[in-house]
């Protein structure tokens, strides 16, 4: 049964990785003022004076397939579009969904080109940023948070297009605290990982991105609506880490099985007793019986 998610007496500030306080921090706080610092951080070379946003929902141009929904999307003054997304879990082809969402942006900047008559107008459109907050690392033993993606060529390295770009901030590569971190990436990694821990902005965070964030994170500060929003989200997540964790003591459990019973196939083949086997696996006499009287090729598949 699942059991609602109760804030505790005292925590100040919320988590941010849920999809209402994600998106109401980054899109509703502030006019998205938090998007424009993070965005800043992540792409420098982007100026971002101001930002505009989009609608989040992208009509699927293939007949019979879902449309797509991305967490946050918006354009910049010389309209570079950004696509945000905050991946808490492993999942399985994110980096194919992140080549999908991309080229749904770009198909809607081409049907704003005209009737492709001017051929070189028509492919001169904006570049497009996808940008992934990730609670899960793709790449282990190092403490590099920040990886961007383009297109290059295999063995020179060279680009070919500036269009289509991929950023992403593997948050747990980080494992220090805030002291040891050399970057506002590192820190901003620590904080958004561990908000629900902190009672106050640390002195050291001075940078606007800080405030901004720290402020959107108050739980004082959230609306009725809102703070329900919050722990809808949170006994939903609190749930998905209980069946992920559910399905992984499962596949050791039958691991674990599994290699008992290839142990006692083995000393089977040895002319061991059954009876010795049991007492060496663990496993019943009737168990072992049956293995005996299976195929090789069919244990490994009971």
């Amino acid at each position: 049964m699942t059991q609602e998610y109760q804030i505790p007496p005292g925590q100040r500030y919320a988590s941010l990785m849920t999809d209402s306080s994600f998106k109401r921090a980054f899109v509703q706080w502030q006019d998205g003022m938090l998007t424009k610092l993070l965005l800043r951080e992540l792409i420098p070379e982007r100026t971002l004076k101001e930002i505009r946003f989009l609608p989040t929902e992208h009509t699927n141009p293939i007949p019979g397939m879902k449309d797509i929904v991305v967490d946050v999307e918006c354009t910049d003054e010389e309209g570079a579009k950004y696509i945000v997304e905050m991946q808490l879990h492993y999942q399985a082809f994110f980096s194919e969904r992140m080549v999908y969402y991309s080229a749904a942006a770009l198909l809607e900047e081409l049907r704003k080109g005209g009737d492709g008559k001017d051929t070189a107008s028509f492919y001169d459109y904006p570049p497009v940023y996808v940008v992934a907050l990730l609670n899960f690392s793709m790449h282990e033993n190092t403490d590099k948070v920040l990886f961007t993606y383009q297109l290059l060529e295999k063995d020179l390295h060279d680009r070919m297009t500036d269009r289509l770009n991929f950023v992403y901030l593997e948050m747990p590569n980080y494992k220090g605290d805030l002291k040891g971190a050399s970057s506002v990436l590192q820190a901003f990694s620590y904080v958004m990982r561990n908000f629900p821990e902190m009672s106050e902005r640390p002195e050291g965070l001075k940078e606007d991105l800080f405030r901004v964030l720290f402020d959107s994170a108050e739980i004082s500060k959230f609306r009725p609506d809102e703070r329900i929003k919050y722990v809808h989200d949170m006994t939903t997540e609190r749930d998905i880490r209980n069946q992920i964790l559910t399905a992984r003591n499962q596949g050791v459990e039958q691991g674990i099985q599994q290699g008992k019973e290839e142990d006692a196939s083995n000393l089977l083949k040895l002319g061991i007793d059954i009876e010795v086997v049991s007492r060496a696996t663990g496993l019943s006499v009737e168990r072992i019986s049956a293995l005996r009287a299976m195929p090789p090729d069919k244990v490994n598949n009971q």
